[in-house]
């Protein structure tokens, strides 16, 4: 190729074959590709340091969170067991006013039956004693 300049400024620009600059380029990417394996754990640290910072953030809320979770389930249990247990005292005392309340209605009864027959009761008392003490005083 006559046409291409040999000498001078000129000489600089060459004309490369196409696998030549196949070549390069393949040289090129492995380099480049070289130089991204290095710096890629580097670049993947900083790209995540936030998101690990944010993720441990959150590990530590979700600890706190499962603590007080626990805390109430045991305060909740602990209710549920007292509870539990007033309501049995409260069962067995309300019983124990329902058969107080009913002996109290039959005691009632009694007396209301009885109380018709109080003042006849009294006047023979009274009677039976006016009797006893005019006899004492006759003697």
């Amino acid at each position: 190729m006559t046409f291409l300049p040999t000498e001078g400024t000129a000489s600089k620009f060459n004309l490369a074959t196409v696998e030549y600059v196949e070549a390069q380029n393949a040289n090129q990417n492995e380099k480049l590709l070289d130089e991204l394996t290095k710096n890629l754990d580097e670049v993947l640290n900083q790209v995540l340091a936030e998101d690990r910072a944010k993720i441990s953030e959150l590990e530590k809320l979700l600890t706190e969170q499962e603590k007080k979770i626990e805390s109430i389930s045991t305060l909740v249990d602990s209710s549920n067991s007292t509870l539990l247990m007033v309501s049995g005292s409260l069962r067995r005392e309300l019983g124990e006013v329902k058969s107080s309340n009913q002996d109290l209605k039959m005691s009632l009864d009694n007396i209301k039956n009885n109380i018709d027959n109080l003042p006849k009761d009294a006047m023979e008392e009274l009677n039976n004693a006016l009797k006893a003490y005019l006899g004492k005083t006759q003697d």
